[in-house]
């Protein structure tokens, strides 16, 4: 599921007439994971050869510290 621009709304796929608000925190948490798995991080239930497999912890700090990396 894409969000839309914040303040703007989007139509689930699959969904018509059903739309999301995109929320700021949602848009920035959904750019840092972005960044994080770019890296080549990767969690166990979606580990591949070549890639990174941190702990949930670390993956979870990851991320975090993608989210402080971002303009605000």
């Amino acid at each position: 599921m894409t969000l839309a621009p914040s303040g703007r709304t989007a139509e689930a796929p699959g969904r018509p007439g059903f739309r999301l608000r995109a929320d700021p925190i949602a848009t920035k948490i959904q750019a840092a994971t972005s960044s994080v798995l770019s890296d080549g991080y990767r969690t166990a239930d979606i580990f591949e050869p070549g890639t990174m497999k941190p702990g949930t912890q670390a993956m979870g700090e990851a991320v975090a510290a993608a989210m402080k990396r971002l303009p605000h």
